[in-house]
């Protein structure tokens, strides 16, 4: 049987594939390609000296390996951010072959998150934004070829039902933030998939959707999904990024895996819904 819930896939499914990753490599070469001189994607840390980015055999979705992302002196917005950003910009390495991701695709990753994180501020160390915390993102790059956010998917914990939530920000439109039609918990300590359909337009009449185990939670229509460009173009980040964090065993410090990341022309979420998970991830 194969390793990997990537490989058990259907292979009409499989044929709608752009790019993934299983990080059954034992690294995460396939994000930022080691024999590609523009490779199309990158790790990209922020503050390294409190950051980790490898791969793992202490948590799996499948196979053996995963993806994790661990942040420490996240701390009131204090010490400024700390980010681990898994990045594509394109489908392979511009000199293997790549090209730029499409104006219609689906982006998707399983993710597993150990504790009960909580980016919420207190005063008088919250400068307005009240605390954030991004995991999984689209980006898009400006007149001057400049990388600028486009959207965020945040999570959030709720300080009375002291579960996980989440929502979709986006400084570009003039409705900033999207939350789910209904209540959604965000598991912890169990294997759980995010899948966004994303419409490229850097007018407004793009579209994104996002899927949690194979159910809609949010939609945003008619919306810019990216930044005003004569070429618009997006590009896709999974990670661990905020500037406080707490709830865990350890303020400030705070890890996500990540495991079975795919662009596809065709929706993972059918297929996620009807996956069973183990609490152990294993």
């Amino acid at each position: 049987e194969p390793a990997t819930w990537i490989e058990r896939l259907p292979a009409k499914f499989q044929q709608s594939i752009l790019w993934k990753a299983d990080y059954e490599t034992g690294n995460l070469e396939q994000w930022s390609i080691p024999t590609s001189k523009d490779p199309g994607g990158g790790v990209l840390l922020t503050d390294e000296d409190n950051v980790t980015a490898k791969a793992t055999t202490e948590m799996a979705h499948s196979g053996k390996y995963s993806g994790e992302a661990t942040i420490r002196n996240a701390i009131r917005a204090t010490r400024g951010s700390k980010a681990v950003r898994f990045m594509r910009w394109a489908t392979d390495g511009y000199d293997q072959g790549g090209v730029d991701l499409p104006m219609e695709a689906y982006y998707s990753t399983w993710v597993y998150l150990p504790e009960a994180y909580d980016p919420k501020k207190q005063a008088p160390w919250d400068p307005g934004d009240g605390g954030w915390w991004n995991v999984f993102q689209f980006k898009s790059n400006d007149e001057q070829n400049e990388s600028q956010s486009a959207w965020t998917l945040n999570i959030q914990k709720d300080p009375q039902s002291r579960q996980l939530s989440c929502y979709l920000y986006s400084h570009i439109n003039t409705e900033k933030s999207w939350s789910p039609r209904e209540a959604v918990k965000i598991p912890v300590r169990q294997w759980f998939h995010i899948e966004a359909f994303v419409k490229v337009s850097a007018e407004e009449a793009g579209q994104i959707e996002i899927w949690l185990d194979g159910v809609s939670i949010i939609r945003a229509d008619k919306v810019r999904t990216a930044v005003n460009s004569p070429h618009p173009n997006i590009v896709w980040g999974i990670g661990n990024y905020t500037d406080h964090i707490a709830g865990g065993s350890k303020i400030g410090t705070a890890t996500i895996y990540f495991d079975d990341s795919l662009i596809s022309t065709q929706p993972a979420s059918p297929f996620a819904a009807r996956d069973p998970q183990a609490p152990s991830g294993r």
